[in-house]
C-alpha cells in the first residue's frame, strides 16, 4: 500500500475510534509502521531464495513492502519470471525504476504486479507474467511438484500435490 493511502487510513481508523490524527501524526505512524514491517519481512527472508531473488534484482523489489506472500514451491517460477523480464528489458542496471508491488497466490494461481515498465516494454513483461501464472496452475505452491488446482471445503482456491491438498 502507497503511503498516502497508509496515511488516510490510519485517519480514518482513528476518526471511527473517536480520535483525530493529524496528517502529519498520519504519515509518522505510516513510515514507522513501515519500517517495523520492512524489518520483520527482511528477518522472516534472511538466507532464503526470496532474499537472493530481491538483492540479484534490486532495486526492483523496493516497494514490495508486504513480501512474498506465496509459497516456496513457486520460488522457480519467480527466479524464472525475473530472469525472463530482465532479458525483456535488459536487467536493472540498464531499466532500473520496474517496482515489483506485489507477488502473492490469488484464487489459486501466481500473481505478480509489475510496475513502471517502459511503455514499449508493457506488453512483453505483461506476457511474461500471464505465462508465470499459468504454469503456477500445474506446480504445487507449497513444494514444487505437479499440482493441480483444488477447493478446500472451506472454499480456499489453491494449486497443490496430494500430499499438500487442503481438505
Amino acid at each position: 500500500m502507497r503511503k498516502v493511502q497508509r496515511v488516510a487510513h490510519l485517519q480514518n481508523f482513528a476518526l471511527q475510534e473517536g480520535s483525530h490524527v493529524s496528517e502529519g501524526e498520519g504519515q509518522a505512524m505510516s513510515e514507522d509502521f513501515d519500517e517495523r514491517l520492512r524489518r520483520q519481512i527482511a528477518e522472516r527472508e534472511r538466507g532464503t531464495w526470496r532474499e537472493a531473488l530481491r538483492t540479484s534484482y534490486a532495486p526492483w523489489f523496493d516497494e514490495l513492502d508486504s513480501g512474498f506472500q506465496c509459497g516456496d514451491g513457486w520460488s522457480e517460477l519467480l527466479i524464472g519470471l525475473m530472469a525472463e523480464i530482465a532479458n525483456i528489458v535488459g536487467g536493472p542496471d540498464v531499466t532500473p525504476d520496474i517496482n515489483v508491488v506485489q507477488v502473492k497466490q490469488k484464487l489459486g494461481g501466481l500473481r505478480c504486479y509489475v510496475w513502471d515498465v517502459p511503455e514499449t516494454l508493457r506488453d512483453a513483461v505483461g506476457e511474461a507474467v500471464w505465462r508465470a501464472r499459468d504454469r503456477s496452475l500445474t506446480v504445487c505452491e507449497t513444494c514444487g511438484g505437479l499440482g493441480r488446482m483444488r477447493k478446500s471445503r472451506e472454499g480456499y482456491w489453491h494449486v497443490a500435490c496430494d500430499e499438500h491438498a487442503i481438505p
